[in-house]
């Protein structure tokens, strides 16, 4: 029944794709030739440099909303805007994520935009170079509107690994500009509404990473993430932190906070597989200069994944202590 109701909906839009060429609706109109880029930032110091660079050649504009980091992601951005990189910096640290995305949404000024996360990096050399896909968008039909589906790489847990259960993600990451777009929180997650003359099409090939590489701590903030979401009660919990803090104590099976971060990044990572290189080819090569400086690496024992580097620093240093 649920893949009956996915044709339909596709031969809807299909159908109504055309409605710009037959006269029905308005011909895409008002933006500027070119490729806008909105970033939603929270807590990304380890990563954003690496995200920013990587587009900085696809990218026409770049709309940076900062929703209130406590650690240097800000600091790199408006350094990077010092070294002349086209990057608008906005700082929202009370506005709730959907609010956040429509209004980075409505700061675009170009007739394509992107929704990048501040954790993606792009191939920038290759077939799947982020610049060939600046080129194919350039070529489409300017008639037309468009949800460009796109897919990306996951590494987990480190730079070597991936999470089994999610090697990949697609999502409609690429819009033809409009003032009919628009950002909803209906369920779990946030969601684009659009009209029904957008036409889906998806781009074979994966030209980016999303490097999910998170402290301990954010690692757990994501567990929890989803539910938080559907939850909606941000009078009783109005971060997703005093959401986790709540859960953990609720839950009575850590003896603190900081247990649970360490036990929760023990059990993720265990899971983990090596990053399949002749499935998934190279990395792009902005990330290999991060190799050597990473903190986070999963470590094994007799061949089973037991933890990661961080988990055993600090363990280390408690012992000495």
């Amino acid at each position: 029944m649920m893949n009956l109701l996915r044709k339909i909906k596709r031969f809807t839009r299909f159908f109504f794709s055309f409605s710009p060429l037959l006269g029905i609706v308005e011909k895409p109109a008002g933006k500027k030739d070119g490729i806008s880029v909105f970033i939603r930032l929270k807590d990304e110091e380890d990563w954003i440099r690496y995200s920013i660079l990587s587009i900085k050649d696809f990218a026409d504009e770049i709309i940076i909303g900062d929703n209130g980091s406590e650690d240097k992601s800000v600091e790199i951005v408006e350094t990077l805007i010092d070294e002349g990189l086209n990057i608008k910096l906005y700082k929202c640290p009370h506005m709730r994520i959907n609010e956040l995305t429509d209004f980075l949404l409505k700061k675009t000024s170009c007739r394509w935009v992107m929704k990048w996360d501040a954790d993606f990096v792009a191939r920038t050399t290759g077939t799947y170079s982020i610049v060939n896909l600046r080129k194919k968008l350039m070529d489409m039909d300017r008639n037309r509107y468009y949800l460009i589906m796109i897919s990306h790489i996951c590494l987990a847990g480190d730079l070597l690994h991936q999470n089994p259960d999610e090697l990949t993600h697609t999502e409609e990451y690429i819009y033809t500009n409009s003032d009919y777009l628009t950002f909803i929180h209906p369920e779990t997650c946030e969601s684009l509404k659009s009209p029904k003359y957008y036409t889906v099409v998806k781009f074979d090939g994966y030209y980016s990473f999303h490097v999910d590489v998170k402290s301990s701590a954010r690692m757990l903030v994501r567990k929890y993430w989803f539910d938080w979401m559907e939850l909606k009660n941000y009078d009783a919990f109005p971060t997703v932190k005093s959401y986790v803090e709540c859960r953990i104590k609720n839950e009575n099976k850590y003896k603190d906070l900081e247990e649970a971060k360490v036990q929760h990044a023990i059990e993720y990572c265990k899971k983990h597989v090596p990053y399949d290189h002749e499935k998934f080819g190279e990395y792009p090569e902005i990330l290999k200069e991060s190799f050597l400086q990473s903190k986070y690496r999963i470590v094994y024992e007799g061949g089973r994944i037991v933890g990661r580097s961080d988990i055993f620093a600090k363990a280390k240093r408690e012992v000495n202590l």
